[in-house]
């Protein structure tokens, strides 16, 4: 047994070791010497941001959001594309992740998400008008879709109605002259059944009228009264 004298001047005590346990205490010393050489020192749990002391220091004296906006800054063309297609791909690997980070994100003050996505959009309406343009472009099935969802069908649902109907309006039996657009869902407003699938002109015609079955019984009495071809 060896007895070995370990610990600072203030605070010193003698302890018998074995000589396993010394050689350990050697190396660990030896180890301690190396990372200071090397000047690696030990940082407070907490070191405040100068541009927010609430927040800790990410580098340079700022935080997280103020240090990663100063980097974007100052990043070149190539860096920007090799940045964006880095997040879209680790994006696409891990879809689901993502999208239950966000609703996370959202529900956990969604006003203040609602108030930051207005003012984003108020600052760079062109942008997103151009970006959204452009997806949709490319997801057409998906834009009719969340189109669809409002009236509580799907885009299955909605070519089975089609089908039926022959691909014509259900009033007019003509197809939908319009350039890009599909026969338009007709529902009933109080009750939200969708009633069928109908051309631009129709659907807008039967709208006007109010979807007034008295009212359309009159315009016909009219045109027919007044030599109209009915």
């Amino acid at each position: 047994m060896i007895l070995c004298y370990i610990g600072t001047n203030k605070d010193a005590r003698a302890v018998l070791q074995t000589p396993a346990s010394v050689a350990d205490s050697v190396t660990g010393l030896k180890e301690n010497e190396t990372s200071m050489a090397k000047g690696s020192t030990r940082l407070p749990a907490f070191t405040p941001a100068t541009c927010h002391p609430e927040k800790p220091n990410k580098g340079k004296g700022l935080c997280k959001n103020c240090y990663e906006r100063e980097r974007l800054k100052n990043e070149t063309p190539e860096q920007s594309e090799r940045r964006r297609a880095n997040v879209t791909k680790r994006r696409q690997k891990n879809l689901a992740l993502y999208a239950q980070k966000r609703r996370e994100h959202y529900w956990k003050d969604p006003e203040k998400n609602k108030q930051a996505t207005r003012r984003y959009y108020r600052k760079h309406t062109d942008r997103v008008k151009a970006v959204q343009k452009e997806w949709a472009l490319k997801n057409p099935d998906k834009v009719k879709a969340q189109q669809l969802r409002k009236f509580g069908i799907t885009l299955e649902d909605y070519q089975r109605l089609f089908e039926k109907q022959g691909g014509v309006c259900a009033i007019c039996k003509q197809p939908e002259t319009e350039a890009r657009r599909t026969l338009a869902v007709d529902h009933c407003h109080n009750s939200n059944i969708v009633r069928g699938l109908l051309c631009g002109k129709c659907n807008k015609g039967i709208g006007l009228l109010r979807d007034d079955v008295e009212i359309l019984k009159s315009a016909i009495e009219y045109l027919t009264r007044e030599g109209g071809d009915v």
